[in-house]
């Protein structure tokens, strides 16, 4: 009885909705790292600077600072990586303060 009150109703489950973006989810693997380093150097400023206020949880912001790090240690498209580092720390260093694993 209760699954069919579920189905009928107009209550938004928020948990069902993707908000991941194409860019984030080519951070999920190493493998896709190359098609987001495309994507990143095809993005404007403002859209990158979209993607970096639209990071709501840490696991997705480790996801970027991954990359960054992969990106660093590959030595590939060193500028485009420090105006993501910079862009970073600028919107999000206080959420990446506060919480230990990122600060690690």
């Amino acid at each position: 009885k209760t699954e069919k009150t579920n189905e009928s109703s107009k209550i938004l489950n928020l948990g069902k909705l993707n908000t991941m973006s194409p860019f984030l989810k080519n951070l999920q693997s190493k493998e896709t790292y190359e098609d987001a380093l495309e994507m990143l150097n095809d993005m404007s400023p403002s859209a990158i600077d979209l993607e970096i206020r639209q990071l709501t949880y840490s696991s997705e912001i480790k996801s970027v600072l991954n990359f960054i790090q992969y990106s660093l240690e590959k030595q590939t498209c060193f500028e485009l990586i420090q105006a993501l580092l910079n862009i970073l720390l600028k919107i999000k260093s206080d959420e990446i303060i506060a919480d230990e694993d990122l600060v690690q």
